[in-house]
């Protein structure tokens, strides 16, 4: 079953000059060496709402025993790796976590994305919906696919969506491409109305933050 590393960093008490320059020796040292142990990160992002000099990674593998093995070929580097952060790693807080991804995030809505990216680069949205036993996930869920399908070509695009394999399990996260850049962020009038109503009947408590893609992002 795929799996996938979510990592957080948070740099506290930091400049967005400091942020800057440490999102160009994340890209150049981190992901260079991620990539040369066989991870497969798809894309990275900082936040544009809430705190800006925090940055989410995604990372995909085949399975757990894929990911730990990967994780160990990475961790050969480690050392070179931290030497190039150390300028900022006393204000920086990491948080790993994985994710089961759901049936709807194909690889069809990934290479979607890919391609749009690379025709232009747009702001994303990223949701975490909670609701309020596991029972009424698997609603949720479908309903999450609905509307992915419902609201295609309409100014936004499901590009991945998860569920925590650890923590509260009935909390489930969607990243959204905003193809038609801000004018995107409010829902197109009368598409998928209904689905957008029952979700919101059963979600129990939503957030939706703003994503900017990083430059050395494949999800653009």
């Amino acid at each position: 079953m795929a799996i996938l590393m979510e990592v957080i960093h948070e740099l506290r008490h930091t400049s967005e000059e400091t942020f800057a320059e440490y999102v160009q020796v994340y890209g150049e040292t981190t992901v260079v060496a991620l990539e040369a142990a066989g991870e497969e990160v798809l894309g990275g992002w900082r936040w544009l709402t809430g705190d800006h000099t925090r940055d989410l990674l995604l990372i995909r593998a085949d399975s757990m025993a894929d990911m730990e093995a990967k994780e160990a070929a990475f961790g050969e580097s480690m050392e070179s790796v931290l030497e190039s952060l150390m300028p900022f790693i006393g204000n920086m807080e990491e948080r790993t976590d994985y994710r089961i991804p759901l049936p709807m995030a194909t690889e069809e809505r990934l290479d979607a994305a890919r391609a749009a990216g690379a025709r232009g680069v747009c702001p994303y949205i990223i949701t975490r919906g909670f609701v309020g036993s596991l029972e009424v996930a698997e609603e949720y869920v479908g309903l999450l696919s609905t509307l992915a399908d419902e609201v295609e070509g309409h100014g936004r695009s499901l590009v991945t969506a998860y569920a925590n394999s650890t923590g509260p399990r009935s909390c489930f996260t969607t990243i959204w491409r905003l193809d038609d850049g801000f004018d995107a962020l409010a829902w197109p009038r009368g598409v998928a109305v209904e689905t957008r109503k029952r979700l919101s009947e059963i979600v129990r408590s939503e957030t939706l933050d703003l994503l900017e893609p990083l430059p050395y992002s494949k999800l653009r």
